[in-house]
């Protein structure tokens, strides 16, 4: 065997063992890119206010008030949801202007979802046809205040992740879109806060 085919030898093994090495090196650093990506895309499509919207779509029904602790609820409010929103809590927006001035597409559509928008309104609620209280995680510390009037029973919670340390903790406002989170995120199961519905018996 001469020099030059011991050469071409040793090129060719180097050539190969490079390429090796360059592509575990790619896969290292693309795969946990990979793989929280898909998590996060995953949290995207499982989220908690649209399964709580879904839920009170199928459990509220006419006439039944829901009234919201939680500041924003994804759902479809109804002409009186609307109403109350404008009267008593001089909320102002194009929203609730258009359902208004629609009152016949909207009187039987929507969820009749009341919000308290910090009001302290937990002895009257939004009157006798309150059926169920709906709190975020932020607004939990409202509960004690409804039941020294109101006798309650959770009927539903909607989760993020099955985890009692994230769920006494809380989430952060954005946590989707946070990098720091990223540890926190492959920990969840779906987007959205920690929703509880009460049912006032």
């Amino acid at each position: 065997m001469n020099v030059r085919n011991v050469e071409r030898s040793y090129n060719l093994v180097n050539k190969k063992l490079n390429k090796t090495v360059i592509a575990v090196l790619m896969t290292i650093i693309i795969l946990p890119s990979l793989y929280v990506t898909a998590n996060w895309l995953k949290l995207l499509n499982h989220n908690t206010y649209m399964e709580a919207k879904d839920w009170l779509e199928q459990n509220a029904r006419n006439g039944e008030i829901v009234y919201s602790f939680d500041k924003l609820m994804y759902a479809s409010p109804s002409y009186d949801s609307a109403l109350w929103d404008k009267e008593m809590n001089h909320v102002e927006s194009k929203k609730i202007n258009y359902i208004l001035s629609q009152k016949k597409a909207f009187e039987h559509s929507g969820i009749n979802i009341m919000y308290d928008r910090k009001s302290g309104r937990y002895k009257d609620l939004a009157g006798p046809n309150t059926k169920y209280i709906l709190v975020g995680s932020e607004a939990k510390i409202d509960i004690p205040n409804v039941e020294k009037f109101h006798k309650l029973e959770l009927v539903k919670a909607f989760k993020p992740a099955d985890n009692k340390e994230i769920e006494k903790r809380g989430l952060d406002t954005d946590y989707l879109n946070s990098p720091d989170n990223w540890k926190g995120i492959l920990k969840l199961e779906k987007s959205g806060p920690f929703i509880y519905i009460y049912k006032i018996l």
